[in-house]
């Protein structure tokens, strides 16, 4: 083998090797970024006080789908705005941008509003108002997959799925 052989060589090896290590410091970055964001996620939960107050009054069944709800009302944004934010991150799960490690931190307060019967009943008429009126998905098709995927059993997913309140169990306050 020549010099120049053994210098092309030598060369090629520092080349893997750079290239082997430039590849573990960007997984390594990666991992923190992703890391960064699910707190970031794991901090509005926490710390924003209209989730928190939403998600306070959800978990003590105060009443807030009735009759009154709806036209823009305080509650009606609060409602949307905290299953906005859950319906942003069952897509971020569904995509495979959030790792199931990673949902598990979120899953607890998703099941615990999709458990409620009022959030039920809401997401059941949202989207069997937006089936019927728009031919579309409903803006929060992510966490209504996710409640009858996850949460409700074969029965209740049936109910669910029919847009008949007789059958479905729910009040339909929607025009659909």
């Amino acid at each position: 083998m020549e010099t120049r052989d053994i210098i092309s060589l030598i060369g090629l090896v520092v080349t893997i090797i750079g290239g082997i290590f430039a590849l573990i410091q960007w997984r390594k970055s990666n991992k923190i970024r992703q890391a960064e964001f699910i707190n970031q996620i794991i901090t509005k939960i926490r710390t924003d006080k209209s989730i928190a107050k939403t998600i306070y009054m959800i978990d003590n069944e105060n009443i807030w789908y009735d009759d009154k709800f709806g036209n823009g009302s305080e509650i009606e944004m609060e409602i949307d705005s905290l299953f906005s934010f859950f319906t942003y991150i069952c897509y971020l799960h569904d995509t495979k941008n959030i790792k199931d490690n990673e949902f598990c931190i979120f899953e607890y307060e998703i099941k615990r509003v999709c458990s409620d019967k009022q959030a039920q009943e809401y997401l059941w008429n949202l989207y069997h108002w937006s089936k019927k009126q728009l031919n579309a998905s409903c803006s929060f098709q992510n966490l209504v997959d996710y409640l009858r995927n996850k949460v409700l059993n074969a029965e209740e997913k049936r109910r669910f799925n029919s847009s008949d309140s007789k059958v479905s169990g729910y009040t339909k306050r929607l025009n659909f």
